[in-house]
């Protein structure tokens, strides 16, 4: 595949650990985990001292097999610092995590779906939230957490074991990150062969929050994608995803919604999410798609802005 061709509305070509920032993270060869956990600590204290905006990802060489399980299966391992990794070989990333405060948006996302899929008479077996659950890829040694998953029924865990990919992934960032959450989407529909149907990024700036819908064009989409094949699709409503796998090599993504929320505004509301994406079905007698409202996400900026 080619390098990542970054359009204002959609992607393609392969996925890359570092694009995006690669001025912006800070690399340390690996030695041991003592080390970065305090460089964890360093990236939490200047984010929390400068209004949670800057760098937030640390890029890892070196990094042996038994180090790579410690970090993908011991969360306190970097001294009480939250953070989220993924690796490719002996490469890792991890992304630090502000606080409680970064993560509460997400949270709130997760309980405003949770709420309307229940409202529709679901059972709460039904509707999994994976929270920061790892995937490892299929093919060779990599791996990445998201911020939350969802898992309807039939894609659920069993046993402890992981069965199927999630139907939606949110990925959450300072605002200095968002070029990595876009490649973050790729890597999600990449390695599920788009069995993830929808990938909701979630910028955050103080004065601002982003919110972004990505999801794949359809396999039988026109070459080359232009802008106005995009518009056309952001256009339908709803705006399904397509329902069948697609290999890595012939995707092509792209942000189907834009929510953008001030102290002062909320535009780009509704955001809606097919139910079908969702639960991986159709919808039955009073089920629906949901509709993420303006004033759903005027609460999510209630703790942050």
């Amino acid at each position: 595949m080619p390098p990542t061709s970054r359009n204002e509305f959609f992607l393609t070509g392969e996925y890359r650990l570092t694009a995006g920032i690669e001025s912006l993270c800070i690399t340390r060869t690996f030695t041991r985990i003592s080390n970065l956990a305090r460089d964890a600590t360093i990236i939490f204290d200047s984010l929390n001292a400068n209004d949670f905006s800057g760098n937030q990802w640390i890029l890892i060489p070196g990094l042996t097999q038994k180090a790579i399980d410690r970090l993908d299966s011991e969360k306190d391992c970097l001294n009480g610092v939250s953070f989220r990794f993924e690796w490719d070989g002996a490469r890792g990333l991890i992304k630090v995590m502000p606080g409680a405060g970064h993560e509460m948006p997400t949270n709130d996302f997760t309980l405003v779906v949770f709420g309307a899929l229940r409202a529709m008479g679901l059972y709460w077996e039904d509707i999994r939230w994976g929270g920061a659950t790892r995937y490892r890829s299929h093919v060779g040694n990599k791996g990445k957490e998201g911020d939350q998953i969802f898992l309807p029924r039939h894609r659920q865990p069993v046993q402890g074991q992981i069965q199927d990919w999630p139907t939606l992934v949110i990925e959450t960032g300072v605002s200095e990150s968002l070029p990595k959450l876009q490649e973050d989407a790729k890597w999600w529909f990449n390695n599920s062969s788009g069995r993830i149907r929808i990938v909701i990024l979630i910028s955050l700036k103080r004065t601002k929050m982003l919110f972004q819908k990505w999801q794949l064009v359809p396999p039988n989409a026109p070459t080359p994608i232009t802008r106005q094949y995009i518009s056309s699709l952001r256009q339908q409503s709803p705006n399904m995803p397509p329902s069948v796998n697609q290999p890595a090599t012939i995707q092509t993504l792209y942000m189907d919604q834009e929510v953008t929320v001030t102290p002062n505004a909320v535009i780009g509301a509704p955001m809606v999410l097919p139910f079908q994406a969702l639960m991986d079905r159709a919808p039955a007698f009073n089920e629906t798609d949901i509709s993420i409202t303006a004033q759903h996400f005027r609460g999510f900026a209630r703790t942050w802005l």
